[in-house]
C-alpha cells in the first residue's frame, strides 16, 4: 500500500493527504485521492512555493525572534483547517456533505495569501503611503484566474473550477450566500484560527491561546449563510476574541514593529 504524503506542522501535528500519483491527470476515484492531488499539485506551485520566502508578520521578527515563519506554513495550517471546520459544521448541522464545495473550500483555504508581496501587509501599507494602488487580494484573484499554474491546474478539475475558487477570496464574484465561503473569510474562519495560534506560539508569548478543539467542534452553519458556535463553546470563543485582541496589542500593533515599517516605508518611499 503507498504511504499517503504527511506535512508535519508545529502547530496542527501531522496533516494528511492521501497518496496519489500526481503526475497523472485529476483523478475520479474517491474524494480523498482527488483532494491529494489538487492540494499536492498547487503546493508545488511556484506561485505557492515563493510564499516560502514572504515572512507571515511582516517586521515583526525584528522584535519577536522567533517569528520567523512564512506565509507557506500559515496557508497550509488554514487549509487544514479548512477541511476540519466544513467537516465539523455539516456533522452538526445534520446536512449531507457535499465534496465539490469542499474541494473548493479547502483550495481557496490553501491559496487565499498567495497574491502578498515581500513583508505580507507591511508593503500593502508602505505602497498606499507611496500613492500605489495594490491589494493582495486582488493579486490572489488575478493568479487563481489569468494564464498561471495554479489556473491551469484548478482547470484540470474543471473548467469552471478557478471562477468558483476566486469567488471565495473576491466577495463580488460569489453568486450566492453559502455558509462555505465564510470558512475561507469571515471573523471566524480558518485564516484567523490559524494564524492567532502560530503567530503567538512562534512570537514566544505564553498564555496568548484558546481552546481550538472545543470551538472547533461546536462549530454550526445558520440559514445556510453563517457560521455559528454553541452557546457551550461560550468560553472558548471569548478567549479566541481576547486572543485576537491580544495579538493587536502585543505583536502586529507593537511600537518597535510600527517604527520599523516606518523606516522601510520612507526608504522605499524616497525610491519611488
Amino acid at each position: 500500500m503507498a504511504r499517503p504524503k504527511f506535512y508535519r506542522d508545529p502547530i496542527h501535528g501531522q496533516i494528511r493527504y492521501d497518496s496519489v500519483d500526481i503526475a497523472v491527470a485529476f483523478p475520479g476515484s474517491s474524494f480523498e485521492k482527488r483532494l491529494g492531488w489538487l492540494i499536492r499539485r498547487l503546493i508545488d506551485c511556484p506561485e505557492f512555493q515563493r510564499l516560502r520566502h514572504i515572512r507571515q508578520n511582516g517586521l515583526a521578527n525584528l522584535v519577536f525572534h522567533g517569528a520567523e515563519h512564512s506565509r507557506f506554513t500559515h496557508s497550509m495550517g488554514a487549509a487544514y483547517l479548512a477541511r476540519e471546520m466544513f467537516d465539523r459544521i455539516v456533522r452538526n448541522s445534520d446536512q449531507k456533505p457535499d465534496e465539490d464545495r469542499l474541494l473548493a473550500t479547502v483550495a481557496a483555504a490553501l491559496l487565499h495569501d498567495i497574491g502578498h508581496g515581500p513583508f505580507s501587509h507591511s508593503l500593502e501599507e508602505i505602497l498606499d503611503e507611496c500613492g500605489v494602488d495594490f491589494d493582495h487580494e486582488r493579486m490572489t484573484v488575478r493568479i487563481i484566474e489569468e494564464d498561471t499554474q495554479i489556473h491551469r491546474i484548478l482547470a484540470e478539475v474543471d473548467p469552471k473550477f478557478p471562477e468558483r475558487v476566486a469567488a471565495y477570496i473576491d466577495k463580488e464574484k460569489q453568486l450566492d450566500a453559502d455558509w462555505t465561503y465564510r470558512v475561507v473569510s469571515s471573523q471566524l474562519d480558518a485564516d484567523r484560527l490559524d494564524y492567532l495560534m502560530r503567530d503567538a506560539r512562534l512570537a514566544g508569548l505564553q498564555g496568548h491561546g484558546f481552546d481550538l478543539p472545543r470551538l472547533m467542534d461546536f462549530l454550526t452553519q445558520l440559514d445556510g449563510e453563517r457560521i455559528a458556535v454553541d452557546r457551550r463553546a461560550l468560553e472558548a470563543l471569548e478567549a479566541y476574541l481576547v486572543t485576537l485582541d491580544h495579538m493587536y496589542r502585543a505583536v502586529y500593533f507593537h511600537h518597535t514593529v510600527r517604527a520599523a515599517s516606518r523606516h522601510l516605508e520612507a526608504v522605499l518611499g524616497r525610491a519611488v
